[in-house]
């Protein structure tokens, strides 16, 4: 154990924490707990368990536990989306013990990576780990206290390897082709632009194609009276800055060009901020403020706070995925005609973002952990079973399957998409079984899977189902900045100044785009160009 270093990483991440949490930089507002319903609690129940329990004796040949086991197994999230330990008869926790053998325990760490780096330091490492992002993940390996190369049990996850597929593996591989981590089916939840078709069609408007006709649609949405009840309460935009960003309005400069960076038609590597892209959208953006389409509060309000304006439908446009959409609309007690009301809007000439190269929480075990075989044995064979849209990890990751007590089930449909449905979401994935939690172990979010709360496919999910689709075949920027893994303290110092002169640009308080290109390179961004080179180079993307 290097412990010397290791304390030297604690002051240095404490300090980073703090740098970040200065920052707030909340512009995209792109994650997934973002589009999640809110916490909720819910009673415990040993009959959730013992439901768990006869679901377990079903398990798998070679997996089934009999009796107790004396192989401890901790699992570790270091961004968990509650800090809620779990329930005392964690019906999830038993499920797993049932199915693949092992005395489990979860460990929601409410102090992220500080937290791990302290139980390292203490001789008390975890065993397997979900790390929040890939920095974390970097800054832990490369102290050499995990498992040095996944490639020794590739023979045992075949299909975790398959599922991650060739451009996730060559990300985790290091450039003496150790594979770092292991990640999920990459893809993610699909965000996109959603517009109210209904309002178009009572205002007589066409769906816009290019920015000027999206500013003429908003300011119709916001003064035009598009949903009849002759009340002013309607808006062309929403976003949610949170006070301290511009929240969901930043992915307008989807519109303009990639949004990160990229290479170039004649192999350089260029940034919206350098090529003009972003200064189109900060102009297109400060019209929106000024001819007052977009909700007053966009910039203070917070995400959660703005929902319940949004499930009420007073908003025209959007930036949302529609699953979630669809699902939280309806939760919050939205019309049903919203349902129909939203569509896909065109992106007015520009793309949607390149879909997730990796999902969304890179896994791996502690070294000690990897010289325990028994340990190992029952670790990869609960990655294996819970790889991709296995019944398991239906199962664990939304509690598909029941075993949380409620009436909850799946079908698989002959496209291989699947179609889980949850009575009450809320206590599912959130309540005090902390079902989301455990399914940060098995990751993921793919595409091909829709969440639903009725049996019975409803016009809510229906319509999910039909714009997601709608989405799969849309097009798409460039991938390369997928692959980027800066440093982070770099990166945050960077956006700190963008983030700055964004709020300050639209709101009309500085019109200097050139000193703060100089700004920004100076900040950082220069760093951050030159290590994508790097990093596009090391890919095979650019010569």
């Amino acid at each position: 154990m290097k412990k010397k270093k290791m304390m030297q990483m604690l002051a240095l991440t404490m300090g980073a924490v703090l740098s970040m949490a200065a920052c707030g930089n909340t512009d995209s507002g792109n994650s997934q707990e973002s589009s999640q319903p809110e916490n909720s609690e819910s009673a415990d129940s040993s009959d959730a368990a013992e439901s768990a329990e006869e679901e377990g004796t079903e398990a798998d040949e070679g997996g089934e536990a009999e009796g107790e086991s004396d192989v401890e197994i901790e699992v570790f999230i270091t961004g968990p989306w509650t800090s809620r330990a779990p329930a005392q008869d964690d019906p999830y926790e038993a499920y797993i013990e049932q199915k693949f053998g092992g005395d489990w325990s979860l460990t929601c760490a409410t102090e992220g990576e500080t937290e791990l780096v302290t139980r390292f330091n203490s001789d008390a490492a975890p065993d397997l780990i979900g790390f929040g992002n890939v920095a974390q993940l970097d800054m832990i390996y490369n102290e050499g206290v995990l498992i040095d190369d996944w490639n020794v049990y590739a023979d045992k996850i075949p299909s975790v390897l398959k599922n991650m597929g060739e451009d996730q593996i060559g990300y985790y591989t290091t450039e003496d082709g150790k594979l770092r981590a292991l990640g999920g089916m990459p893809g993610g939840q699909i965000w996109s632009f959603m517009i109210r078709q209904d309002w178009l069609d009572n205002l007589n408007l066409e769906m816009p194609t290019n920015p000027d006709e999206l500013l003429e649609v908003m300011k119709a949405f916001t003064f035009d009276d598009p949903d009849g009840n002759g009340v002013d309460d309607t808006y062309g935009f929403t976003s949610a800055g949170g006070g301290e960003g511009i929240g969901e309005l930043a992915n307008l400069v989807l519109m303009y060009g990639n949004p990160d960076f990229y290479v170039t038609d004649d192999n350089q590597v260029s940034h919206p901020i350098l090529d003009g892209a972003y200064k189109e959208f900060l102009d297109f953006a400060k019209k929106m403020v000024d001819e007052k389409v977009i909700d007053p509060d966009w910039y203070t309000v917070g995400w959660q706070d703005r929902k319940p304006n949004l499930f009420k439908g007073i908003y025209g446009v959007c930036w949302y995925p529609p699953e979630a959409l669809m699902m939280e609309t309806a939760g919050g007690g939205g019309d049903e005609s919203l349902a129909t009301g939203w569509t896909v809007m065109d992106m007015c000439g520009g793309k949607l973002p390149a879909l997730d190269l990796l999902s969304d929480t890179p896994r791996s075990i502690s070294a000690a952990a990897a010289e325990d075989s028994a340990k190992m044995d029952i670790i990869c064979d609960f990655l294996e079973k819970t790889a991709g849209l296995s019944d398991d990890y239906l199962n664990i990751r939304f509690g598909a399957g029941g075993i949380d007590g409620d009436t909850m089930g799946y079908v698989r449909n002959e496209d291989g998409s699947v179609y889980a449905w949850q009575d009450d979401f809320d206590n599912t994935v959130f309540g005090s079984s902390n079902a989301c939690e455990w399914g940060h172990a098995v990751v993921s979010y793919p595409v091909e899977l829709t969440v639903g709360s009725t049996e019975q496919v409803d016009i809510w999910t229906e319509r999910a189902m039909e714009m997601k689709r709608q989405l799969m075949g849309a097009d798409r920027w460039a991938i390369d900045y997928r692959f980027l893994n800066p440093d982070s303290t770099v990166k945050a110092e960077a956006d700190n100044v963008k983030d700055q002169f964004t709020s300050r640009y639209i709101l009309g308080e500085t019109d200097d785009y050139d000193g703060f290109v100089e700004q920004w390179k100076e900040a950082g961004g220069q760093e951050l160009l030159e290590d994508a080179e790097k990093t596009f180079k090391k890919y095979g993307l650019m010569e």
